[in-house]
C-alpha cells in the first residue's frame, strides 16, 4: 500500500503537464507575433510566453479568442 502512495506522490509531483495544443501551433503563434508590427523590440520570451498563454486558454480550457489574447496580453506585454 505504501509503494502505490509513493508512485501516486511521485507520478502528481513529477510528472510536467501536457498541453493539448499542438507544437506547430506554438511555434506558428510566435511566427505570426514576430512579423507583427505591434511588437516590435518585444523580448522573444515574452513572445513565447504569451503564444502559450493564449493557446492553453483557448485549445487547453475551451476559452475566447480575443479575450484569452487580451488577459495574456496583459500578463506578458507591459
Amino acid at each position: 500500500m505504501k509503494y502505490l502512495i509513493a508512485f501516486c506522490l511521485f507520478f502528481f509531483l513529477f510528472i510536467s503537464s501536457v498541453n493539448a495544443y499542438p507544437q506547430d501551433q506554438l511555434k506558428e503563434c510566435i511566427l505570426g507575433a514576430k512579423r507583427s508590427p505591434t511588437v516590435l523590440g518585444v523580448p522573444e520570451a515574452s513572445i513565447e510566453n504569451w503564444c502559450d498563454c493564449a493557446l492553453r486558454l483557448t485549445i487547453d480550457e475551451g476559452k475566447e479568442d480575443i479575450p484569452s489574447a487580451n488577459e495574456c496580453g496583459k500578463k506578458y506585454f507591459r
